[in-house]
């Protein structure tokens, strides 16, 4: 089985190949031993998995946007059909004890509406490789390390 991943941007590929452990750098052959290198092979298994995981919670995530903006639309046609039979029914005495009651059930749906409705947009750049924000795959110091 071979696994594959890349560091920096893609400056960097581990390749394990069965066991075997190879270094590209820019594509091309790195003149790195790796041969019996623990420490690559157990970052790049650490790596794979956090990669696996990263995969799984955003497929979950999209699973529970698409509910959730089902939920919403059901949520907001019942809102509508509340205040079309109170405005059509608002001079009934059995719809005025109701009223306020029914307003405020509005009022709370309208601010959990928009709460919900709010998606977060990122501040800072997200890491696509790694789906982090704000932590950078290289430093000034690894292009100076080869």
């Amino acid at each position: 089985m071979t696994e594959r991943m890349d560091f920096a941007d893609g400056k960097y590929t581990v390749i394990n190949e069965n066991g075997k452990l190879t270094a590209l750098r820019h594509g091309e052959l790195w003149g790195r031993d790796l041969t019996g290198d623990n420490l690559i092979y157990w970052m790049l298994m650490d790596a794979l998995k956090l990669k696996a995981e990263r995969d799984a919670l955003a497929a979950k995530l999209a699973e529970l946007e698409g509910q959730t903006d089902n939920l919403l639309s059901a949520c907001h046609r019942l809102a509508l059909e509340l205040e079309c039979l109170l405005l059509d029914t608002k001079d009934s005495a059995s719809v005025s004890r109701w009223w306020d009651s029914a307003m405020a059930a509005l009022d709370g749906w309208h601010k959990a509406k928009d709460a919900a409705s709010a998606r977060p947009v990122p501040a800072e750049p997200v890491n696509v490789e790694f789906g982090m924000r704000g932590i950078e795959t290289a430093t000034p110091a690894d292009n100076l390390q080869g």
